[in-house]
C-alpha cells in the first residue's frame, strides 16, 4: 500500500525536493569525514537516482521477484551460494528485463526532469535536444527530420521486440 501511495504523489510534486536532495547528495565518507556533500545536478546519476527510488519502480521490482521460482533459488542456496550470490548472480542478471522496462518507460519520453538537472549539452537527453533544435530557430524541415528520427528508435524496438510483447500479453493471466 506504500508503493501504491506513492504512486498517487503527482510528479511535480516531488521536483523542488529532488532537486535539492540532488543538489547536497550525502554521501558517507571512507575518509574519516562524516559526510561528504556531493552535488549531482548534471550528472547521469540526477536522472537515473529519482527514477529508480520512486513507487512505480519498487513495485515492479517486488512483482518481478515474487514470480521467481523458489526452486531456483533454494537450488542455488543448497550448492553453497550466500544470499547476496543468489542476487548477485541469480536474481540480478534475471530482471533485465525490468531494468529494460524501467529503463525506457521511465525516461524515453521524459522532458522537465532533464530539462531542470541537465544543462551540459552532452547530457542532454533526446526529448531536451530535440527541444532546443527547435528554439534555435531551426528551419521547419530539420526539426522535423530530426523528429521522424528520434522516433525510429521506438519504433525499431517494437518490431524487433513484437514476440516478447505478444508473448507477454497471451501469458498474463495464465497458470500453468
Amino acid at each position: 500500500l506504500f508503493f501504491i501511495g506513492t504512486m498517487m504523489i503527482p510528479g511535480m510534486v516531488l521536483t523542488i525536493p529532488n532537486y535539492l536532495i540532488l543538489q547536497e547528495f550525502p554521501f558517507r565518507s571512507l575518509f574519516g569525514i562524516p559526510f561528504l556533500h556531493t552535488n549531482l545536478l548534471n550528472t547521469f546519476w540526477a536522472l537515473i537516482l529519482p527514477a529508480g527510488a520512486s513507487g512505480f519502480a519498487g513495485y515492479s521490482f517486488k512483482a518481478f521477484f515474487d514470480q521467481l521460482p523458489m526452486e531456483l533459488l533454494a537450488a542455488a542456496k543448497i550448492d553453497g551460494a550466500t544470499e547476496m550470490n543468489v542476487f548477485t548472480q541469480i536474481a540480478m542478471p534475471l530482471s533485465k528485463p525490468v531494468f529494460a522496462v524501467l529503463g525506457i518507460m521511465g525516461s524515453w519520453n521524459e522532458f522537465m526532469w532533464p530539462f531542470i538537472v541537465l544543462q551540459k549539452k552532452e547530457l542532454w537527453t533526446l526529448m531536451v535536444g530535440l527541444y532546443q533544435l527547435q528554439n534555435s530557430a531551426g528551419e521547419p524541415n530539420v526539426v522535423m527530420a530530426s523528429l521522424v528520427l528520434g522516433a525510429l528508435p521506438v519504433i525499431l524496438m517494437f518490431v524487433f521486440f513484437q514476440q516478447y510483447i505478444l508473448e507477454g500479453i497471451v501469458m498474463t493471466g495464465l497458470k500453468g
